[in-house]
């Protein structure tokens, strides 16, 4: 009875969040912090079950911002045709260096190519460089002027959502340089130009969390990079801006009513994130994800988004 009845539950939220208008949609955009990779919970499905609010997670282990930019629509994705084309696969394409595609996340998307819909697919090759041996379109551009120029291709969900509220979590997996925070900083700017309508002030830009302290500690050259990223996209996106890292050090402990034991504080004394809010070196486990989604809710709330 018990089976049938959380069937019927789920069944319902799927149908009622299916009906749901984009832009009353949350929509989630990044890399494996925001997909909630090693978590049973991601922070878009904590903000979900707070507030009510459909959601829909675009977060994809592995990604770098400009490849985040690429899938969320603001940075533009050119195809390169190679000169042949296959039956059951529809033309090819080179993949691109910042083509939004891992070996363990989503194969495929659609959208179009000069106005001809079709799906986009990555097709596998072990022995790549890049383990990817070209990506394949599934409409019919036999009409379509084909060169050697490259194609722009549009995702339709990048369009879908643009008037979404929107949060975005991207940079962890860039090189975080002076010269790689200013690509993270151009890529996140990118995103933020391509949304429209109330999301253009219903976003969230949240900062980079430097890992537990056994690995990237305060007297570490990736924790100086990580405080001085966070540095400059607070000051570029304001109050848009959320100190992730002040937040797992701060605020975590009072909103899950817990007491922050030595080892937390001992952790907080060096800048890190207390280790009982980690899944592994870098990740948040389920405990650290409810934080900083109980804490996004209350943001989410504070601005209005849900009136």
């Amino acid at each position: 009875m018990m089976v049938f009845k959380r069937l019927f539950i789920a069944v319902s939220l799927l149908l009622f969040y299916s009906c749901t208008a984009p832009e009353d949609t949350l929509v989630g955009w990044g890399d494996s912090m925001m997909k909630g990779s090693l978590s049973k919970i991601s922070i878009l499905e904590v903000i979900q079950e707070e507030l009510g609010l459909a959601t829909i997670n675009f977060g994809q282990g592995g990604l770098r911002s400009s490849q985040v930019a690429i899938l969320q629509g603001g940075a533009p994705f050119y195809l390169s045709p190679i000169d042949r084309k296959e039956a059951d696969m529809g033309m090819l394409f080179l993949p691109p260096k910042d083509a939004p595609f891992t070996s363990f996340g989503t194969q495929q998307y659609t959208g179009n190519i000069n106005g001809i819909g079709g799906s986009l697919k990555r097709v596998a090759d072990t022995h790549h460089p890049n383990k990817t041996a070209h990506l394949a379109f599934s409409g019919d551009l036999t009409d379509t002027l084909m060169s050697s120029n490259a194609l722009l291709f549009d995702f339709d969900h990048a369009q879908k959502y643009r008037k979404s509220p929107t949060i975005i979590w991207a940079g962890r997996n860039d090189q975080k340089s002076d010269e790689g925070r200013i690509t993270i900083l151009e890529n996140l700017k990118m995103m933020v130009a391509h949304l429209e309508g109330d999301a253009k002030q219903n976003y969230l830009i949240l900062g980079i969390c430097n890992g537990r302290s056994d690995v990237e500690a305060n007297d570490t050259p990736a924790y100086q990079n990580i405080l001085a990223l966070n540095t400059s996209l607070a000051s570029h996106f304001g109050s848009h801006y959320v100190d992730v890292r002040a937040v797992m050090m701060k605020d975590a402990f009072s909103l899950l009513d817990i007491v922050p034991t030595s080892q937390d504080k001992a952790a907080i004394r060096l800048d890190c994130i207390p280790e009982r809010f980690f899944a592994d070196e870098v990740h948040f486990n389920e405990l650290g994800n409810k934080a900083l989604g109980l804490y996004l809710a209350r943001r989410i709330l504070e601005k209005g988004w849900t009136n």
